[in-house]
């Protein structure tokens, strides 16, 4: 591999999911053996809990909105000679004096109003922007390469598709002897249980249909189950569809080590988006075996695989109709249950960073 010095925009780790790419993809480059060294700038209130021999920790003072940041970061590019620049989102060093590459992980602003039209119309230039400056854009998946190519016209040989990992410690199907009485204790959860998720962005994740749904399975199926939505209660409260729904636990915010103990228990796990750039939550779902039902909407059809049924995000009897047969077909429920593992393995985040460091071998080269 080449001898490289790369910077790596570490100020989007939080607790979203850029801040999980940031930490993961990290991880995975550390890992990597060779004479590169990343230089890693983040905001020393917000540090990145990750070392490595190949690593360099070096803290900024600005926002990374800011223009001050922009400056800043510009600055560090020429005082630390840096032969790429790695931004993990849209938003790239304009001044930056060496190649850029830029993850691009969806191009929801395009595709739905879920901000106000001024809001939404400074999100879009900055893709613009951002994908224009950047000499490699990496894609999480090929819906959203499609999508770069087909909506801001990038030409197919700057984009890589690097699709996603999970943590793999985190993520899996060893299940402790008390999880079911921590679940009942903490959220008042109870199996069986059909889980799916909320978010802020409510009107991509579809969480009214995935309500009817549920309640459309409870009706015709045989077996009493309890409905949970885990994250932010907001997005549920503005799809609707909560005051209709009985028995329905809302958790709230779920933090990242209660995660695996809710897919893992789960009778099934509902994703069906009318979007995702790439679909994370179906993946870690998967690799704990929860059986899965998915949509057709973005990439979740690339993560699922062969491992779960897929539905139009707006079929809600179709999507009842898998959720009954899970919940009364104890051999279907293994078989998904066995495929969601096996499709899980083809996933790494080890995979992911070897891959990414290609391209900043390919980007690097370019600027020559």
């Amino acid at each position: 591999m080449s001898k490289l010095v790369i910077g790596f925009d570490a100020r989007w780790y939080n607790s979203s999911g850029v801040g999980t790419y940031v930490l993961n993809l990290l991880e995975g480059l550390g890992e990597i053996e060779g004479d590169s060294s990343i230089v890693v700038y983040e905001h020393p209130d917000n540090p990145v809990p990750v070392s490595a021999p190949n690593m360099v920790k070096s803290p900024v003072r600005f926002h990374r909105y800011s223009p001050a940041g922009q400056l800043e970061i510009a600055w560090r590019c020429r005082q630390d000679r840096l032969d790429l620049f790695h931004a993990p989102f849209y938003l790239v060093p304009l001044l930056a004096n060496c190649p850029v590459v830029a993850t691009v992980h969806d191009l929801i602003p395009f595709l739905f109003p879920i901000y106000g039209l001024a809001h939404r119309e400074i999100v879009k230039a900055g893709y613009r922007v951002g994908v224009r400056k950047a000499a490699r854009i990496i894609a999480v998946s090929a819906t959203t390469a499609s999508d770069l190519h087909r909506i801001l016209s990038i030409p197919q040989n700057r984009i890589a598709v690097v699709q996603l990992g999970y943590s793999h410690s985190l993520y899996s199907r060893e299940r402790a002897p008390d999880e079911e009485s921590y679940l009942h204790n903490k959220y008042g959860i109870r199996r069986p249980y059909i889980l799916t998720l909320s978010a802020a962005n409510w009107k991509t994740k579809n969480l009214a249909t995935a309500l009817s749904a549920m309640v459309l399975a409870r009706a015709s199926s045989g077996v009493e189950f309890q409905i949970v939505v885990a994250g932010p209660e907001a997005g549920l409260r503005a799809c609707g569809q909560a005051d209709k729904v009985s028995d329905l636990v809302a958790t709230g915010f779920v933090p990242t080590a209660d995660l695996p103990l809710l897919y893992r228990n789960a009778a099934a796990f509902v994703a069906v988006s009318r979007y995702e750039g790439f679909g994370l939550p179906l993946l870690e779902a998967m690799a704990c075996g929860c059986p899965c039902i998915a949509s057709t909407g973005g990439s979740l059809a690339e993560v699922a695989g062969d491992a779960a049924p897929l539905f139009s995000p707006d079929d809600a009897a179709g999507i009842a109709g898998g959720i009954v047969q899970i919940l009364e077909n104890a051999q279907y429920r293994d078989d998904l249950s066995a495929r969601s593992i096996r499709r899980a393995t083809e996933f790494s985040y080890r995979k992911a960073a070897m891959e990414t460091f290609r391209v900043y071998e390919e980007a690097a080269g370019a600027g020559q």
